[in-house]
């Protein structure tokens, strides 16, 4: 996280509580760390030839982190969904 949700103080990643609001980050660090760890499985269910679990594992990295790269494994499950 770069930055604070509340204030948009400058952050470094050991930080859990902002200096400036005093907001606690905790739960949104761990939202994040979850959301790195889905998908991570969504791409090692993808290896294994399991498309649905690899896209539920990727909806639900995209419920606790939008990044481009879950999004982009979404839409590379969602293609190959379609052809097969």
């Amino acid at each position: 996280m770069e930055r604070c949700p509340t204030c948009r103080a400058t952050l470094n990643d050991k930080i859990v509580i902002c200096r400036r609001c005093g907001t606690d980050l905790s739960l949104a660090l761990a939202a994040k760390k979850k959301g790195v760890q889905m998908e991570s499985l969504a791409v090692r269910l993808l290896v294994t030839g399991d498309t649905q679990k690899a896209l539920d594992a990727a909806n639900q990295a995209l419920t606790f982190n939008q990044t481009d790269r879950a999004v982009l494994i979404k839409k590379f499950i969602s293609c190959l969904t379609k052809y097969y």
